[in-house]
């Protein structure tokens, strides 16, 4: 694509490398982030990026990888999440390469230190490279006749695979509307642009509840999130309070949280329980609730045993013969809006 030109609806002709003009009744953006001249939503349409700066302090990450000692060797089937000086560290196992990054914020540590730290705990990597980005979101994603999804709409550190969530999201959320009318009305782009705001929103505060209350390092950029982001919470502020006064309990599911919330009631207390996060509530385990945890955890720990591992899994994935099962849809997805 080599040039876009915007009419009054927004984007109207697009000429390719073949120096041919394509009219364009609708254009999905899908550019990176970090692609800025190519953006449309922001250079064509100058829609505004609301940054999320004041709640999510990273705004770098050292990236690497490395292959494996043996074909055989294990591969996690899960995003390893390890905690360090000034920020966090991903390791994703594929088949053929382990892919770790360090994200971090930049005014706490320098580029070389935090190169140094991270080869230091991932010392198999031996090539590395500095990714700069912007953590925020476009006012609105559906302008005119432009629609962008993913990346094109806006960006968050990878903390639980959040852009493949809102991908989809998006995806679904466009098909529904499109299929809804053969004309989109106002109303509609309204209703798509609260809601992929919505989703980014809750995105960006549950990704800073990892940072309110982690406490394993003691130092000047973690002390700066454990002091202020517990109260730059969002949408989890009210969520946090109720849980603090009531402890663990399903109510918060009924009363507090939205529809869209793709993290749910599991999502929150995983992280408050696993951090330990303080609460009013005296809980007591009964005989009874004790010998049903613990008989869940018997029939999980079978099911893993049992399971196949990763280099297995990819195999059969792979074979010519599978065919993949159609996916379900969460309720709210089949429902539509």
């Amino acid at each position: 694509l080599l040039e876009r030109r915007s009419v009054a609806r927004g984007c109207g002709t697009c000429t390719t490398a073949s120096a041919s003009a394509i009219e364009m009744g609708a254009v999905v953006a899908s550019q990176g982030i970090r692609n800025q001249r190519t953006l449309l939503l922001a250079r064509k349409l100058g829609v505004r990026f609301l940054p999320f700066t004041d709640q999510l302090f990273c705004e770098k990450a050292v990236v690497g990888g490395h292959g494996y000692d043996s074909p055989e060797e294990p591969l996690r089937p899960y995003t390893g999440v390890d905690t360090m000086n000034c920020g966090w560290c991903f390791t994703i196992d594929h088949d053929d390469i382990s892919n770790c990054g360090y994200v971090y914020s930049a005014n706490h540590i320098s580029d070389d230190e935090a190169t140094a730290e991270f080869l230091k705990f991932r010392p198999r990597i031996k090539d590395t490279h500095i990714i700069p980005f912007r953590s925020g979101r476009y006012e609105n994603s559906w302008v005119r006749n432009v629609i962008g999804i993913g990346n094109a709409t806006g960006f968050v550190e990878t903390l639980e695979a959040t852009a493949l969530a809102l991908i989809c999201r998006s995806c679904i959320n466009l098909a529904f509307t499109l299929n809804a009318s053969q004309e989109v009305t106002a109303s509609m782009i309204e209703r798509y642009n609260r809601d992929s705001a919505s989703a980014w929103d809750i995105t960006r505060d549950f990704i800073t509840l990892h940072y309110a209350f982690n406490d394993r390092i003691n130092n000047d950029f973690w002390q700066a999130c454990r002091a202020e982001l517990p109260s730059k919470l969002g949408y989890y502020q009210p969520i946090l309070e109720f849980y603090q006064q009531n402890g663990p309990t399903s109510v918060m599911a009924k009363h507090l949280l939205k529809e869209g919330d793709l993290f749910k009631l599991d999502g929150f207390l995983s992280l408050a329980i696993g951090m330990k996060v303080p609460h009013n509530k005296q809980i007591k385990v009964s005989k009874q609730e004790r010998q049903a945890f613990n008989a869940l955890r018997t029939q999980f720990r079978e099911l893993g045993q049992n399971a196949l591992d990763s280099r297995t899994a990819f195999k059969v994935v792979r074979d010519p013969s599978f065919n993949w099962p159609m996916p379900s849809l969460p309720d709210h997805f089949q429902q539509g809006w």
